[in-house]
This record gives C-alpha cells, sequence and structure tokens, in this order.
C-alpha cells in the first residue's frame, strides 16, 4: 500500500496533512477537512471483494452512532481506489505505549486508577450497546493521553459488534488479530470474546503501567497450569510495593484466565475498583485537574452515596465520585446565600454551629440549692446592669466621678480631658463607635455606603428553542436554580459555543463556579451532554483552560483574582449523554475576594 502523498485531497474534501502512523492492515493520516477547516484523522485499510465492503460500511455507520468522551467520534467513511477510510476526531496528545517506554519507571498508581475508571465507564457504554462493541485490543499503544489529561481509547478496527465479518454462524468468532501480551485466553485460542475480554485486555494494560513489565501472556499461563507448574504471572504488588493490596486483588481477578472467574460486566468491575481504591480515587482526580478539587471522604471507599430519593427516577448508572468544593462564603450572584458545605452530589445544607449541651448539677438537694441561688444572682446582676446603662445613657449619673465607657478613637485622654461623648450608633448599624478629633469632642463616623448587590446576566452564541414553556436561554445558567439550564442551540456536541456572563460591576473573582449538565434530576444529567473542558475568557483577556470531572456537582475554578467585568465560557470537550446530544450548564456563579 502506497503512501499518500502530502496536500492529496480526498473526496474533495480530506488534504492530507501527514501520515501519523502505519500497520500491516493499513495506515493512519493526519489531514483537513477543507470544509469545516477542522483537523481530523483520516484510518485507512485494504477492501478486498464485496462482501467486506459492505461489512465496512455497516461498521462505519454503527461507529457513528457511539459517543463517548473516552472515545474517538467517527465523522464520516468514503472509498477510493482500492481504500476505505474513516474520518474521525483527531485526538492529540502521546499513547501511552510511548510514553511508558520514554519514562524512567511506571506511571503512578493515582493515575492510572483514574484512567481505568474512566476506560471502564467506557466499556459499560460499549458492552450495553445493542449490540454489544467488544473492543479486543486494548493495550497501551491504543490509549491516548490528550493535553487535558483525558485518555482516549483508540483503533475499534477489531471492535465485534453489527459489523461483525461473516455471516451469522460466525457471530462469535473473533476477527484473528490481537496483541498477545494483553489478549485473553479464549481471544488466543479463537473460542470467541465477549466483554470479560475486554476486562482482561484493560487489567493486563494496568498490569504494564503500573509495573513497567509486560505481563505474561495467558497461552504461556495455561501451559504452565496444565504442567502443574506456578503461575508465571508475577503478583502486581510485588512488582510495584505501592499499589493497595485490595487494587492488586482486583486486578489479579481481572486477570483469571478463566472467563467465569472474572468480574461479570465493567460496570462491576469499576465499582470493585471503586471500593478497593479508596483514597487513591480522592488524590487522582485532585491531580488531574487544575481546578482544585478534591473527593470527599467518610462513606465506604472514601465514596459518597447519592440519597436514594434524589430524583423520581432511580439512577440506573454508578454513583459517580462527588467534587467537593472550597468552603464558600455566600454566593455573589445570588444575593449572598447561607454558607454551605457540601453533603453530596449536587446538594448542599447549611453550616451549622453544634450547640453546647448545659451542664447539669449533681450533689441532691444541695446541688440544687446551689443552683437556684446562682440563677438569681445572675438575674440580679444583668438587671443592674441594664439600669445602669439606661441611666448613664439617660445622664441619670451626671454628678462628680463620671464613669464613662472607652473611647474606640484613635486619640489619646488623660485625666484631665474630658471623654467624648458615646455615638448612640444610629449610623453605624447599632454599634457605638466614636472617632477623636483632638480636641476632646468626639464625632461619628460617615454612614458607610450601602452594599451594591452583584448581578450577572449572560448570552449565549445558540440556545435551543424552547420546549413548551420551558426556555433554555442562557439567562437560564445565572438565575440562581438547578433545575434551569442553559443548552447549546447547536444540536450538539456545541464545539465552539459560548456563553458571556456579564457582572454588573467590576470585581475580583477568586472562583468561577460551574455547574457541568442539565442538574434537574440525575436522568436528565446523564442524557444530557457535560461539559468536559472549556476556555474561559476573561474581560482582562486572560485565558484559562479549565477540565471537569464527570460529576454531578458544582465545580470551581480558580481564577487569582484581577478585576474584571465578565468572562466567555467556550465549549471544548464533553461528556456524551445517552439520549441527547446538547451540552448543557445548569449553573454559573461567582466567588469575589
Amino acid at each position: 500500500m502506497d503512501v499518500i502523498a502530502e496536500h492529496t485531497v480526498l473526496q474533495d474534501r480530506y488534504e492530507i496533512v501527514r501520515q501519523l502512523g502505519r500497520g500491516g492492515m493499513g495506515a493512519v493520516y493526519l489531514a483537513t477537512d477543507r470544509r469545516f477547516g477542522s483537523t481530523v484523522a483520516l484510518k485507512q485499510t485494504l477492501v478486498t471483494g464485496e462482501q467486506l465492503r459492505k461489512a465496512f460500511e455497516r461498521e462505519a455507520r454503527l461507529l457513528n452512532t457511539l459517543q463517548h468522551a473516552a472515545m474517538p467520534h467517527v465523522i464520516d467513511y468514503f472509498f477510493e481506489g482500492e481504500g476505505q477510510f474513516l474520518v474521525m476526531q483527531f485526538i492529540p496528545g502521546e499513547d501511552l505505549g510511548h510514553m511508558l517506554r520514554s519514562r524512567p519507571g511506571p506511571f503512578e498508581v493515582p493515575n492510572v486508577v483514574l484512567w481505568l475508571d474512566e476506560l471502564l465507564d467506557l466499556l459499560d457504554y460499549l458492552h450495553t450497546h445493542e449490540p454489544p462493541i467488544i473492543h479486543r485490543d486494548i493495550k497501551p499503544e491504543n490509549l491516548k493521553l490528550t493535553p487535558r489529561g483525558k485518555i482516549i481509547l483508540l483503533d475499534f478496527g477489531l471492535a465485534k459488534g453489527l459489523a461483525e465479518l461473516g455471516s451469522a454462524t460466525q457471530s462469535t468468532a473473533s476477527v484473528i488479530g490481537y496483541t498477545p501480551a494483553y489478549a485473553s485466553l479464549e481471544q488466543i485460542r479463537g473460542l470467541g470474546t465477549d466483554a470479560r475480554s475486554d476486562l482482561y485486555s484493560l487489567a493486563a494494560t494496568a498490569y504494564h503501567l503500573l509495573t513497567g513489565q509486560l505481563p505474561a501472556d495467558a497461552l504461556q499461563r495455561a501451559d504452565a497450569f496444565v504442567n502443574g507448574a506456578p503461575d508465571p504471572l508475577r503478583p502486581i504488588e510485588f512488582l510495584n510495593r505501592k499499589i493497595p493490596g485490595r487494587v492488586a486483588e482486583v486486578l489479579h481477578r481481572a486477570l483469571a484466565l478463566k472467563r467465569d472467574d472474572r468480574p461479570p460486566s465493567a460496570r462491576d468491575l469499576r465499582m470493585m475498583l471503586r471500593e478497593a481504591c479508596g483514597d487513591l480515587l480522592t488524590s487522582a482526580l485532585g491531580a488531574s485537574a487544575p481546578i482544585g478539587f478534591g473527593l470527599p471522604t467518610g462513606s465506604a471507599g472514601g465514596l459518597p452515596t447519592r440519597p436514594a430519593d434524589a430524583d423520581t427516577q432511580p439512577a440506573t448508572y454508578p454513583v459517580p465520585f462527588s467534587v467537593q468544593p472550597p468552603t464558600v462564603s455566600g454566593d455573589p450572584s445570588l444575593g449572598g446565600a447561607a454558607q454551605a458545605v457540601s453533603s453530596g452530589p449536587g446538594y448542599s445544607v447549611p453550616r451549622t454551629v453544634p450547640t453546647p449541651e448545659p451542664a447539669r448539677a449533681s450533689g441532691g438537694g444541695l446541688g440544687l440549692a446551689a443552683g437556684i441561688i446562682g440563677g438569681v444572682l445572675f438575674v440580679v446582676l444583668v438587671a443592674a446592669s441594664v439600669v445602669g446603662v439606661i441611666g448613664w445613657q439617660k445622664g441619670w449619673f451626671s454628678g462628680g466621678g463620671t464613669v464613662q465607657p472607652p473611647s474606640t478613637g484613635t486619640g489619646t485622654t488623660d485625666q484631665g480631658m474630658k471623654p467624648p461623648p458615646l455615638s448612640t450608633g444610629s449610623e453605624t448599624g447599632g454599634l457605638p463607635k466614636t472617632t477623636n478629633t483632638g480636641d476632646g469632642e468626639g464625632k461619628p463616623p460617615p454612614p458607610p455606603p450601602p452594599p451594591v448587590e452583584l448581578r450577572l446576566t449572560a448570552t449565549a452564541s445558540s440556545v435551543r428553542d424552547p420546549i413548551k414553556t420551558n426556555s433554555y436561554s442562557a439567562d437560564m445558567a445565572v438565575d440562581g436554580r438547578r433545575d434551569t439550564s442553559w443548552v447549546e442551540g447547536g444540536g450538539g456536541p456545541g464545539f465552539g459555543e459560548s456563553i458571556d456572563v456579564k457582572l454588573s460591576s467590576p470585581k475580583a473573582l477568586r472562583y468561577i463556579k460551574v455547574c457541568p449538565g442539565f442538574f434537574k434530576s440525575a436522568v436528565t444529567w446523564r442524557n444530557n451532554n457535560r461539559i468536559a473542558g472549556a476556555t474561559i475568557v476573561l474581560s482582562d483577556g486572560r485565558r484559562i483552560l479549565a477540565s471537569f470531572a464527570d460529576v454531578e456537582t458544582e465545580q470551581f475554578v480558580e481564577v487569582g483574582g484581577g478585576a474584571v467585568t465578565g468572562f466567555r465560557i467556550v465549549i471544548d470537550e464533553v461528556y456524551y449523554g445517552g439520549d441527547n446530544l446538547d451540552t448543557c450548564i445548569s449553573e454559573i456563579a461567582v466567588e469575589v475576594q
């Protein structure tokens, strides 16, 4: 297969920039889509025969229906000469295989744990698709880490689904092609693959990433078992002492030779890994995102649980880990709400101070009598104090030996100078306060300016049309409600769409708070797209590249001060929803310095 020359234009649309990679079954090219001016990846393979041509077309159509943040989106397909081409979203970054070879040691455990969590969410999406999609070639070289720290699974050329090559009687057979160190025993022996085969490959990949050593392949391990020899797969925790024992146990279970001994699904493996990880997910999430959030602890495995009655329809997906925001004293965009702390994904409770229990007297009648006497004395003292203050203010004690409270001014007094009169406090919110002019005469300070309420307004590059009485305008993102949302009007995924937020007066911002997704309910949040990455452009020209975890709770982007009059949030990456392709933001607020 000849290399396609640079600047060659295919289909009067895709201009070749350079070749990205080449293998025995085809090549991948970087190209420019002349229609939109965007960068795409072209995957070329050879077609021989009408049956394979039709199978490729079915596969391309199937891949086009798949949308998930951890896999590239297939945009188009075409045939040219004897070649078949898939046009895919171009994913920048390096693959983990290349990165591993360039490192002095294995990857950090928290990072790998986070990648596994994201990839298991993708596998759950693929395996529960109708028909199920089995990738069958998961390995470090097919995992790419984007500049934003997102993990992406590439190369679905061996995927088994609707486009299974061959007749219906061959629907459980594997396409010949795999990488031995990461392939399950049933795939190597051609016994057919299912979701558990991908779990083996993912666990083998994790083994390599966490130890820097290739795992013993399944065929070698099976031969050892038959001959009564020890398993050549060395315990992962022996090769990397930083791996917790519970995490190692879960990974080795996924590496079982018999598929029935592995976790039954990606969802089950994901939950097992989360329970085993504990605080590892805390450090992983904190290290992977540049916006300073962490996970709360206090529940099993360090992961909070969602209230059973949180929605009218219970969620059918694994509960996401919650992000604990920094403590915020009020929300300027909402007129200064009460201080709150997070109590789970999407919920807040007022911060309260516990009232100490009153001391209980002991000692029988003597204690009771002492309590009564003490109470009477307390009442008498309070009454005397009240009478004294009132009398002093009324001038009842204006004779010699005048008693005055000390001045709060900056001047000084001596025994020969009359202290300044006490302010009534009417101009200062009821708090007595004076200033000393230096001549012995005090004056109340000028009243402070009334507080200015900070208001937010918003406009957007596009807005989805209303449905009945439900509006999805930009103002819905700054109305202080989570059951409303701005929804971009591009029909999804909304890359490049933006929302502009204006402040009623210039303010130095500490944080921008974003609720990524439609927070009306867990089902609504899951079914719509959520922002994964965004560029935030401040009115003073600063730019912030923000990454958001795929969790149903508010997330904070650190601004770092500097007075601004507004900002723009531009959608760069999204987590794809289940039914709807629109990208939503339920709420945007700010915290000022």
